[in-house]
């Protein structure tokens, strides 16, 4: 046990360098990294900009491409913005225009029930977000875990009181797996803690 954790602490601090390591270099030419980083190369454009099927290779049963999904991810990705940037506006939108409503879905909510209704849990959100993403045609995918809460400086944290929660990684050529958090409209930070 003590071996197998030492190694996916060994791995886990390896993945975190070479983040922090392309971080440093793309902070030093821009003050927000990663996202003004000229990502909006043909390489990171969609591969198709009508209703087709989209490039990526296997749909989930759960998050199907859909024409609807492309359409409303289509108003983020403005010709020649930077890639990053799009993406971080589409997970900005869906925080703005989606109420977060416990009991409004169940775990087999179709994707497209929740465009329509306006209305979800993060789990929603991230499904929401990768249909959107995958039927423009980019790689995304779901990352479930937890998101630490600070307590009150001189008090304990509660027990039971960090929920499980989930966002999404999209693939960014230069970068790799970048993660963003639908539900809380931002790109997740040291709190953001990975289990699956």
């Amino acid at each position: 046990m003590v071996q197998s954790s030492g190694i996916a602490h060994g791995v886990a601090d390896r993945r975190r360098e070479r983040i922090a390591s392309r971080t440093t270099a793309a902070a030093r030419s821009h003050s927000r990294p990663l996202l003004g980083t000229g990502l909006a190369d043909s390489s990171c454009r969609p591969q198709y900009a009508d209703s087709r099927r989209p490039p990526v290779q296997f749909q989930s049963p759960h998050v199907p491409f859909s024409s609807e999904l492309a359409g409303y991810a289509r108003v983020s990705f403005a010709p020649g913005a930077p890639f990053l940037q799009c993406v971080l506006d589409l997970t900005e939108r869906i925080y703005h225009d989606f109420e977060f409503l416990p009991g409004s879905t169940g775990v087999g909510t179709p994707v497209l029930d929740i465009l329509h209704s306006r209305q979800g849990v993060c789990q929603d959100f991230a499904h929401l977000q990768i249909g959107c993403l995958r039927s423009m045609g980019f790689a995304a995918r779901y990352v479930s875990g937890y998101v630490a809460t600070y307590p009150p400086p001189g008090q304990s944290r509660l027990t039971g009181a960090d929920a499980s929660h989930a966002w999404v990684s999209v693939c960014a050529p230069e970068f790799g797996w970048v993660d963003f958090d639908p539900t809380n409209g931002l790109m997740p930070s040291d709190a953001h803690i990975t289990v699956a």
